[in-house]
């Protein structure tokens, strides 16, 4: 949770214009605050009361739930960073198909002179 809080600021940042920094540095502090350290408590309170039986119970259906969430997070992570690496993979192949496609031609036109 709160350890990728600054990663995932500081990328989402890099893909935003200069000029809009600031107000989606804000955004995201805001909804970091209001899904995670807000909505987390709200919710896993809700889902205990909702659970019958005892106590303990209660609690380790919360607990799961707020943990199990961090699980979440990280599988959307590892799938993002699945697809970007497939994404570079992919741009990397193309720009040296375009490089060995131009050396061929620079050869070609080097042997016809």
């Amino acid at each position: 949770g709160a350890a990728t809080l600054a990663p995932v600021t500081g990328a989402m940042l890099a893909c935003v214009p200069r000029g809009m920094r600031p107000l989606a540095s804000a955004l995201s502090t805001l909804t970091s605050n209001l899904l995670g350290y807000a909505l987390s408590s709200f919710l896993s309170g809700c889902v205990m009361a909702a659970v019958r039986g005892d106590r303990k119970i209660q609690l380790r259906v919360g607990m799961s739930l707020v943990l199990g969430w961090s699980g979440v997070g990280f599988a959307a992570f590892a799938a993002a960073y699945v697809a970007a690496f497939r994404e570079h993979r992919q741009a990397m192949s193309a720009d040296g198909l375009r490089e060995r496609h131009m050396a061929r031609a620079l050869l070609a036109a080097e042997a016809e002179a």
